[in-house]
């Protein structure tokens, strides 16, 4: 882990190094949160790398998880205009009408 949280799951989620993420999401807590609140399904969908953002729901990663200002991946997706992604969490099951808390 690094100083901002991020463990080497987070970091290759972020590149969409799917096979490094294969590789570790058995061996490192795949659930795991940075300092902001966000697991590696948020960074890979921030940086719209849909084959690891599919991996990582069809492991079981929560799709709804929450950072630490109360988005879910999908939240990060459209903020970031990836529409590729924001449609395969749709399909995947991510609720569109969950609300950001904008109080946190």
């Amino acid at each position: 882990m690094d100083n901002n949280g991020w463990t080497a799951l987070h970091c290759a989620a972020i590149q969409g190094h799917n096979a490094t993420v294969e590789m570790l999401v058995d061996k490192l807590d795949f659930e795991a949160r940075d300092n902001n609140g966000m697991t590696a399904l948020h960074h890979a969908a921030s940086t719209a790398c849909d084959t690891t953002v599919r991996f990582l729901v069809d492991y079981g990663v929560d799709i709804e998880a929450k950072d630490n200002h109360g988005a879910t991946a999908l939240h990060h997706a459209a903020s970031k205009g990836h529409s590729s992604t924001v449609k395969l969490l749709v399909e995947l099951g991510a609720l569109m009408e969950v609300r950001r808390d904008r109080s946190k």
